[in-house]
Protein backbone atom coordinates (compact mmCIF):
# COMPACT_ATOMS: atom_id res chain seq x y z
CA UNK A 1 0.00 0.00 0.00
CA UNK A 2 1.31 3.41 -0.93
CA UNK A 3 1.53 5.83 1.97
CA UNK A 4 -0.65 8.90 1.75
CA UNK A 5 1.25 12.20 1.40
CA UNK A 6 -1.30 13.83 3.70
CA UNK A 7 -0.99 13.57 7.49
CA UNK A 8 -3.75 11.54 9.06
CA UNK A 9 -6.28 13.52 11.05
CA UNK A 10 -6.04 13.07 14.81
CA UNK A 11 -9.15 11.20 15.89
CA UNK A 12 -8.34 11.24 19.59
CA UNK A 13 -11.26 13.15 21.10
CA UNK A 14 -9.11 14.16 24.07
CA UNK A 15 -6.60 15.96 21.83
CA UNK A 16 -6.95 19.65 20.94
CA UNK A 17 -8.84 20.18 17.70
CA UNK A 18 -6.67 23.04 16.51
CA UNK A 19 -3.34 24.78 17.16
CA UNK A 20 -3.14 28.00 19.15
CA UNK A 21 -5.22 30.69 17.47
CA UNK A 22 -2.17 32.94 16.96
CA UNK A 23 -0.83 30.48 14.35
CA UNK A 24 -2.90 30.20 11.18
CA UNK A 25 -2.07 27.71 8.43
CA UNK A 26 -3.86 27.39 5.12
CA UNK A 27 -3.78 27.80 1.35
CA UNK A 28 -4.55 30.38 -1.29
CA UNK A 29 -8.01 29.15 -2.19
CA UNK A 30 -9.69 26.01 -0.94
CA UNK A 31 -9.87 23.69 -3.91
CA UNK A 32 -9.27 20.04 -3.04
CA UNK A 33 -7.35 17.90 -5.55
CA UNK A 34 -9.07 14.57 -6.06
CA UNK A 35 -6.07 12.75 -4.61
CA UNK A 36 -6.66 14.57 -1.30
CA UNK A 37 -10.37 13.79 -1.00
CA UNK A 38 -9.93 10.75 1.31
CA UNK A 39 -8.16 13.00 3.84
CA UNK A 40 -11.20 15.29 4.20
CA UNK A 41 -14.84 14.75 5.14
CA UNK A 42 -16.84 13.28 2.30
CA UNK A 43 -19.82 15.60 2.62
CA UNK A 44 -20.16 19.31 2.04
CA UNK A 45 -18.72 21.86 -0.35
CA UNK A 46 -14.99 22.08 -0.97
CA UNK A 47 -14.83 24.98 1.48
CA UNK A 48 -16.69 23.10 4.20
CA UNK A 49 -14.47 20.05 3.77
CA UNK A 50 -11.30 22.19 3.63
CA UNK A 51 -12.28 24.03 6.81
CA UNK A 52 -12.57 20.75 8.69
CA UNK A 53 -8.77 20.39 8.55
CA UNK A 54 -7.31 23.88 8.11
CA UNK A 55 -8.10 27.08 9.98
CA UNK A 56 -7.57 29.83 7.37
CA UNK A 57 -7.82 30.42 3.63
CA UNK A 58 -6.74 33.26 1.40
CA UNK A 59 -9.35 34.68 -0.95
CA UNK A 60 -7.27 35.85 -3.89
CA UNK A 61 -10.06 35.99 -6.46
CA UNK A 62 -10.92 39.40 -4.99
CA UNK A 63 -7.74 40.69 -6.64
CA UNK A 64 -9.22 40.11 -10.09
CA UNK A 65 -12.80 41.23 -9.54
CA UNK A 66 -15.35 42.12 -6.85
CA UNK A 67 -17.56 39.70 -4.95
CA UNK A 68 -20.93 40.62 -3.55
CA UNK A 69 -21.22 41.01 0.21
CA UNK A 70 -23.72 38.13 0.16
CA UNK A 71 -21.07 35.86 -1.39
CA UNK A 72 -18.64 36.64 1.41
CA UNK A 73 -21.43 36.05 3.93
CA UNK A 74 -22.18 32.65 2.40
CA UNK A 75 -18.53 31.65 2.68
CA UNK A 76 -18.44 32.82 6.30
CA UNK A 77 -21.50 30.74 7.13
CA UNK A 78 -19.82 27.64 5.68
CA UNK A 79 -16.90 27.45 8.14
CA UNK A 80 -16.41 26.92 11.90
CA UNK A 81 -16.42 29.86 14.29
CA UNK A 82 -12.62 29.73 14.67
CA UNK A 83 -11.96 29.87 10.91
CA UNK A 84 -10.64 33.08 9.36
CA UNK A 85 -10.21 34.40 5.82
CA UNK A 86 -7.46 36.57 4.39
CA UNK A 87 -8.75 38.75 1.57
CA UNK A 88 -6.54 40.19 -1.16
CA UNK A 89 -7.04 43.83 -2.13
CA UNK A 90 -8.17 44.40 -5.73
CA UNK A 91 -5.60 45.11 -8.42
CA UNK A 92 -7.52 48.28 -9.22
CA UNK A 93 -6.15 49.65 -5.92
CA UNK A 94 -2.67 48.16 -5.86
CA UNK A 95 -1.70 47.87 -9.53
CA UNK A 96 -3.84 50.36 -11.45
CA UNK A 97 -4.19 53.23 -9.00
CA UNK A 98 -0.92 52.22 -7.33
CA UNK A 99 -2.30 53.30 -3.94
CA UNK A 100 -3.15 56.83 -5.20
CA UNK A 101 -6.60 58.38 -5.04
CA UNK A 102 -8.34 55.09 -4.42
CA UNK A 103 -10.62 55.98 -1.48
CA UNK A 104 -13.87 55.03 -3.31
CA UNK A 105 -12.39 51.73 -4.46
CA UNK A 106 -11.15 50.95 -0.96
CA UNK A 107 -14.52 51.81 0.59
CA UNK A 108 -16.34 49.53 -1.88
CA UNK A 109 -13.93 46.66 -1.28
CA UNK A 110 -14.21 46.89 2.50
CA UNK A 111 -18.00 47.00 2.32
CA UNK A 112 -17.99 43.83 0.21
CA UNK A 113 -15.45 41.93 2.32
CA UNK A 114 -17.33 43.05 5.43
CA UNK A 115 -19.82 40.34 4.55
CA UNK A 116 -17.40 37.95 6.24
CA UNK A 117 -18.21 39.53 9.60
CA UNK A 118 -15.93 38.25 12.35
CA UNK A 119 -14.54 35.63 9.94
CA UNK A 120 -12.55 38.40 8.24
CA UNK A 121 -9.00 37.91 9.43
CA UNK A 122 -6.22 39.66 7.54
CA UNK A 123 -6.28 41.97 4.53
CA UNK A 124 -3.48 41.35 2.02
CA UNK A 125 -2.11 44.08 -0.25
CA UNK A 126 0.32 42.70 -2.84
CA UNK A 127 2.15 45.49 -4.68
CA UNK A 128 3.59 45.39 -8.21
CA UNK A 129 7.39 44.95 -8.43
CA UNK A 130 7.71 48.37 -10.08
CA UNK A 131 6.01 50.26 -7.25
CA UNK A 132 8.73 52.05 -5.27
CA UNK A 133 8.20 53.33 -1.74
CA UNK A 134 6.88 56.89 -1.64
CA UNK A 135 6.35 58.03 1.95
CA UNK A 136 3.67 60.59 1.12
CA UNK A 137 1.62 58.26 -1.09
CA UNK A 138 1.93 55.32 1.27
CA UNK A 139 1.10 57.32 4.38
CA UNK A 140 -1.98 58.83 2.73
CA UNK A 141 -3.17 55.39 1.69
CA UNK A 142 -2.51 53.73 5.04
CA UNK A 143 -4.10 56.58 6.96
CA UNK A 144 -7.27 56.18 4.90
CA UNK A 145 -7.15 52.41 5.29
CA UNK A 146 -6.73 52.64 9.06
CA UNK A 147 -9.61 55.07 9.36
CA UNK A 148 -11.82 52.47 7.71
CA UNK A 149 -10.34 49.20 9.02
CA UNK A 150 -8.63 48.47 12.33
CA UNK A 151 -7.98 44.74 11.82
CA UNK A 152 -4.80 42.96 10.71
CA UNK A 153 -3.26 44.07 7.41
CA UNK A 154 -0.27 42.54 5.62
CA UNK A 155 1.61 44.30 2.84
CA UNK A 156 3.63 42.41 0.22
CA UNK A 157 5.98 44.94 -1.43
CA UNK A 158 8.36 43.72 -4.12
CA UNK A 159 10.52 46.78 -4.80
CA UNK A 160 13.83 47.07 -2.95
CA UNK A 161 12.99 50.54 -1.62
CA UNK A 162 10.39 49.01 0.69
CA UNK A 163 13.05 47.16 2.67
CA UNK A 164 14.77 50.22 4.14
CA UNK A 165 14.37 52.08 7.43
CA UNK A 166 11.81 54.74 6.30
CA UNK A 167 9.39 52.09 5.03
CA UNK A 168 9.92 49.97 8.15
CA UNK A 169 9.11 52.90 10.40
CA UNK A 170 5.94 53.83 8.51
CA UNK A 171 4.61 50.27 8.43
CA UNK A 172 5.24 49.87 12.13
CA UNK A 173 3.59 53.20 12.92
CA UNK A 174 0.45 52.14 11.05
CA UNK A 175 0.58 48.60 12.51
CA UNK A 176 0.97 46.97 9.10
CA UNK A 177 2.63 43.59 8.78
CA UNK A 178 4.98 42.79 5.90
CA UNK A 179 4.78 39.51 4.06
CA UNK A 180 7.82 37.27 4.30
CA UNK A 181 7.61 35.56 0.92
CA UNK A 182 9.57 32.69 -0.59
CA UNK A 183 12.16 33.39 -1.85
CA UNK A 184 12.95 35.62 1.09
CA UNK A 185 13.81 39.24 0.27
CA UNK A 186 14.17 40.66 3.76
CA UNK A 187 12.94 40.18 7.29
CA UNK A 188 9.28 40.90 7.83
CA UNK A 189 8.30 43.95 9.83
CA UNK A 190 6.99 43.11 13.29
CA UNK A 191 3.19 43.13 13.55
CA UNK A 192 2.21 41.40 16.75
CA UNK A 193 2.00 37.79 17.79
CA UNK A 194 -0.39 36.44 15.17
CA UNK A 195 1.27 34.50 12.35
CA UNK A 196 -0.33 33.50 9.05
CA UNK A 197 1.32 30.83 6.92
CA UNK A 198 -0.30 30.61 3.48
CA UNK A 199 0.81 28.14 0.81
CA UNK A 200 0.13 29.10 -2.80
CA UNK A 201 2.40 26.75 -4.75
CA UNK A 202 -0.64 25.36 -6.49
CA UNK A 203 1.10 25.05 -9.86
CA UNK A 204 2.94 21.98 -8.57
CA UNK A 205 -0.05 20.78 -6.56
CA UNK A 206 1.90 20.76 -3.31
CA UNK A 207 0.19 23.58 -1.41
CA UNK A 208 -2.34 21.42 0.39
CA UNK A 209 0.23 18.78 1.29
CA UNK A 210 2.62 21.40 2.63
CA UNK A 211 -0.12 23.11 4.65
CA UNK A 212 -1.28 19.91 6.31
CA UNK A 213 2.27 18.85 7.19
CA UNK A 214 3.00 22.31 8.59
CA UNK A 215 -0.16 22.27 10.67
CA UNK A 216 0.80 18.86 12.02
CA UNK A 217 4.21 20.23 13.00
CA UNK A 218 2.66 23.26 14.70
CA UNK A 219 0.43 21.01 16.77
CA UNK A 220 3.32 18.76 17.71
CA UNK A 221 5.41 21.74 18.84
CA UNK A 222 2.60 23.48 20.71
CA UNK A 223 1.13 20.59 22.67
CA UNK A 224 2.76 18.07 24.95
CA UNK A 225 2.11 14.33 24.89
CA UNK A 226 -0.89 14.82 27.16
CA UNK A 227 -2.38 17.38 24.75
CA UNK A 228 -1.68 20.28 27.08
CA UNK A 229 -0.76 23.60 25.48
CA UNK A 230 2.66 24.72 26.63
Amino acid sequence: MQASPFPAENTDSSAPASPPSRIKVGCAGWSLPRAAWPEFPADGTHLQRYAARLNVAEINSSFYGPHQSATYARWAASVPDSFRFSVKLPKTITHQQRLRECAPLLAAFLMQAGGLGDKLGCLLAQLPPSLAFDAVVVDDFLRDLRQRHCGPVALEPRHASWFEAPADALLQARKIGRVLADPQVAAAAGSGAEVWCIFDNTAEGAALTDALHTLQGVRAAAFGKEGIFR
